[in-house]
């Protein structure tokens, strides 16, 4: 059975743009750790900080909150930031429920975060 595409990343300056595809919501345990692994691999280590462009997804799950929970300290352990952008009502509301919404920076689009995570 193929492996799926939980996500795409690229690194654009200092920043690591993390593209969650529509299935990530409904994480899985392999899907957590591939996405922990993301810091570690030779495209995320040269990157300080972290976006997760949430653009492609309707839903998130407690798996899926959780990776971002390990991604965001593995930023934090760096000196870097994190912060999301392209967030949908409904994970809006998602986050606001959980409280993440207090924790992270949402920005409205990719650009606007990436304007941001330079200064």
């Amino acid at each position: 059975m193929p492996k799926p595409d939980w996500f795409t990343v690229q690194q654009l300056d200092r920043v690591l743009v993390i593209q969650p595809q529509e299935q990530a919501g409904f994480a899985r345990p392999e899907m957590v750790s591939e996405l922990s692994g993301v810091l570690s691999s030779p495209q995320g280590s040269n990157a300080t900080h972290v976006l997760v462009d949430c653009s492609k997804l309707s839903f998130a799950g407690s798996l899926f909150l959780e990776s971002l929970i390990q991604l965001h300290r593995g930023v934090q352990d760096r000196g870097g930031q994190f912060a999301l952008c392209a967030v949908n009502d409904e994970l809006r509301e998602i986050l606001s429920i959980a409280r993440f919404d207090t924790l992270w920076h949402i920005y409205g689009s990719v650009d606007e975060g990436l304007q941001a995570l330079k200064r």
